[in-house]
């Protein structure tokens, strides 16, 4: 998944097994869970919420690992700035 405009992506790596009349979805380095076979919108909400929360927490956590000074052996020279949910998107 390309996450900017000058070429920085995201794997994510998703393992889907058909098991009887379920769909087994695993995230890697996430959950695991079934999705009801056959496939109904909901059921892809469900799916897309779980990976859409699956990737909010990754980039929270890698948020919190380089604003604690750990930068995986490179150098950056950034800070981070948390503002309140919502904050600058429809602030005046």
């Amino acid at each position: 998944m390309k996450v900017s405009t000058t070429g920085e992506w995201v794997r994510l790596v998703v393992t889907c097994a058909k098991k009887g009349q379920h769909v087994e979805v695993s995230i890697r380095n996430g959950s695991t869970f079934d999705l009801p076979l056959p496939l109904e919108e909901a059921d892809l909400e469900e799916l897309f919420g779980r990976l859409h929360g699956h990737l909010v927490k990754w980039f929270d956590d890698q948020s919190e690992t380089y604003e604690h000074g750990d930068y995986g052996g490179r150098s950056i020279g950034f800070d981070l700035v948390h503002s309140p949910d919502g904050a600058g998107e429809d602030a005046p």
